[in-house]
């Protein structure tokens, strides 16, 4: 997780630092989406955060390394878990490139933990670790 997220750092801070002299738009926002941190009474909505986690976490995890990786195994071999990983980065193609650059070694990490593993609850874990604490964050207006 340290790694992947000095990884994450450096390429973030690479194409900021070169967005200028390409004169390509500087990453400004993690989401392309406007989101509004929860004020007031909206904040009882949190209750509802660890069933979100668990249908987002586990059933994507399980989607993508518990059904479609075993299955990629099978027909691409020793390929399937970079495979696995592009499918996996375009299914999130709806995020912002400054979230995508981010999220890469982790969606990276991920199927190759599985594919060596046989198993998709480390993936789950780390997962849930990534996303969790942003996403708390992101209602709570700490970090946007």
């Amino acid at each position: 997780m340290i790694i992947c997220t000095a990884i994450s750092g450096i390429l973030i801070g690479l194409w900021e630092l070169l967005s200028p002299s390409f004169d390509i738009y500087e990453l400004k926002e993690m989401s392309p989406i406007k989101v509004n941190p929860l004020v007031g009474k909206e904040r009882i909505a949190l209750i509802f955060l660890p069933i979100f986690y668990f249908f987002n976490y586990v059933g994507e995890e399980f989607m993508w390394r518990g059904y479609i990786l075993p299955r990629q195994v099978l027909t691409f071999g020793k390929y399937a878990w970079p495979i696995n990983m592009i499918l996996h980065v375009v299914f999130h193609m709806a995020f912002s490139l400054k979230a995508m650059l981010f999220f890469l070694p982790f969606m990276l990490l991920l199927p190759y933990i599985v594919y060596k593993r046989k198993n998709t609850y480390l993936s789950i874990i780390i997962h849930f670790l990534l996303g969790a604490p942003t996403q708390l964050f992101i209602a709570l207006g700490i970090f946007m």
